[in-house]
């Protein structure tokens, strides 16, 4: 299974779940170490215990101030930490194997003896360390790490001093192990789920790439047969399915992003050039009607293409969020906030880089609007909008374990999500957008290149026969391909509100 960098940044319950053990006991040091402040770990190997190193920081606002302070060089991409030192080499996780720094803390006991450690629900420039506790940084790829090896402060670092002394972490917990797994398995019936669920042609361009896109969420080469011929549907119709419709266009460029293949030469169609053709130039609206769900589409089509973003684009995208920090749309001169619209943004504005600020409020909202079960309360699909947002938040490296263990809670017997609240009906649609929080993708970072996977990959009949075929409907909300026409019919953008569709251009 595909782990991005979006699951890494949140490991939500599962990593919660890890660091419930005490860890292992460690020889007596020859002195206490001292730290008038908090230390701060660094492992940039996590193969190698020895690797990890420790220093005090004596300014520490924040997680960033504490690891400056401390002596460590940093470098800093889309909001997040990316390189230490020197560590890693390529600090793009997209090309580097998916290695990422992740961030935690714990307790420190007056012998220089440290808890477990505990990953941080927000990010390294949000964070408060508190004196007399220790930070930790851990190079990684791993969505099961508990953190940095060192369990006990080496008597040579008291001070200020580097030290690169550590003992090893003990394993995972049983109850992490659980937690996983149930992940896991979820992960696995929704995908077969979909792979059950196919949409025929009537269903239209739209519906193969919701099923594409969820089945690449997955990761799982098994359902390369599958995905191939989706893909192959898909490029049949892109030419009538995009026509005069930019945003339909992005959709595509990006699913073709996500399974390797070329969105400039997609069925014989340049889509980052139809999204072009679609845009004007001076403003950057995408489309004949101000979206910035569409406008979001475009950039991370655009971003993932390896396209230079247009500056007039990203600029109309960020002069419409909200004072309150949200993204949505505007009708009869009156803003209405949508947790899917703000969730795509979230991830156009990290693809894009450079975009902090902007990105801090929105997710400031987002989290003020999370409900105490753990998703966002759209009275018509919440699972839709918890999967958008949800992964939205932890791609920029907020905590989402609440929003996952809900997902979890929705999903029905036949492996689907439901299109409404505690639904009995699973929807295809839905599906696929809670696969992206259950996977910890976005539709910045699914990929699955088919080049990787094996030509003999079928499906997995038996895998799939593992669960009961409902025959649920192919469900995409209560206004169905009608709510297209929203990103040119402004006048309808208000009951797509009340059906939470107004963003919908893929179908």
């Amino acid at each position: 299974m595909r782990i991005t960098l979006a699951r890494a940044l949140a490991v939500g319950t599962a990593a919660v779940a890890m660091l419930a053990l005490t860890p292992a006991a460690v020889p007596a040091q020859a002195a206490a170490p001292t730290c008038d402040g908090v230390w701060v770990i660094v492992q940039p190997d996590e193969d190698s215990a020895a690797s990890a190193s420790a220093k005090c920081a004596t300014e520490y606002t924040t997680g960033i101030q504490a690891l400056t302070s401390a002596g460590f060089k940093i470098e800093q991409s889309s909001g997040t930490v990316s390189r230490i030192n020197t560590a890693p080499t390529d600090s793009d996780y997209k090309t580097n194997g998916g290695y990422y720094w992740s961030y935690w803390h714990t307790t420190l006991t007056t012998d220089g003896a440290l808890g477990a450690w505990d990953y941080y629900s927000t990010g390294a420039a949000q964070s408060t360390p508190a004196k007399g506790e220790a930070e930790g940084w851990l190079l990684t790829k791993s969505f099961t790490a508990t953190g940095p090896a060192m369990t006990q402060i080496p008597a040579a670092d008291s001070g200020a001093t580097a030290g690169t002394t550590a003992t090893t972490s003990p394993s995972p917990s049983a109850t992490a192990k659980t937690a996983s797994t149930t992940t896991k398995t979820a992960i696995s019936n929704a995908a077969k789920y979909l792979a059950q669920n196919l949409p025929t042609e009537d269903d239209g361009a739209g519906a193969s790439a919701q099923t594409i896109l969820g089945l690449a969420a997955a990761g799982d080469c098994s359902y390369a047969s599958t995905i191939r011929s989706q893909v192959a549907a898909l490029k049949q119709q892109a030419s009538a399915y995009i026509k005069d419709n930019p945003g339909r266009a992005a959709t595509l460029a990006i699913t073709a992003s996500a399974v390797g293949e070329d969105p400039t030469d997609f069925g014989g169609i340049d889509l980052i050039q139809e999204i072009a053709n679609g845009t004007d130039a001076g403003t950057g609206q995408v489309g004949s009607s101000a979206s910035s769900f569409v406008q979001s589409l475009a950039i991370i089509a655009y971003a993932r293409a390896g396209q230079t973003i247009p500056a007039a684009m990203l600029t109309n995208l960020t002069s419409s969020q909200d004072s309150t920090g949200a993204f949505g749309y505007s009708y009869g001169g009156t803003f209405y906030s949508d947790y899917d619209t703000t969730g795509l943004a979230i991830q156009a504005l990290h693809a894009a880089g450079g975009q902090d600020s902007v990105i801090a409020k929105a997710v400031a909202w987002a989290s003020a609007e999370q409900n105490s079960s753990g998703y966002w309360p759209n009275p018509y699909s919440p699972v839709n909008s918890t999967g958008l947002l949800g992964s939205a938040l932890e791609l920029v490296g907020t905590d989402t374990g609440k929003a996952t263990t809900w997902m979890v809670s929705q999903q029905l017997k036949d492996g689907g999500l439901p299109g409404v609240l505690n639904g009995t009906d699973s929807n295809r649609w839905a599906t696929q957008e809670g696969l992206y929080l259950l996977t910890g993708t976005t539709l910045a970072t699914v990929s699955i290149p088919l080049n990787t996977c094996s030509t003999n990959s079928t499906g997995t009949a038996d895998a799939v026969d593992t669960l009961a075929n409902t025959g649920a409907a192919a469900w995409v909300g209560p206004v169905g391909a009608t709510g297209l026409g929203l990103v040119v019919l402004g006048s309808l953008l208000v009951a797509a509100r009340s059906g939470r569709l107004s963003r919908r251009v893929s179908r």
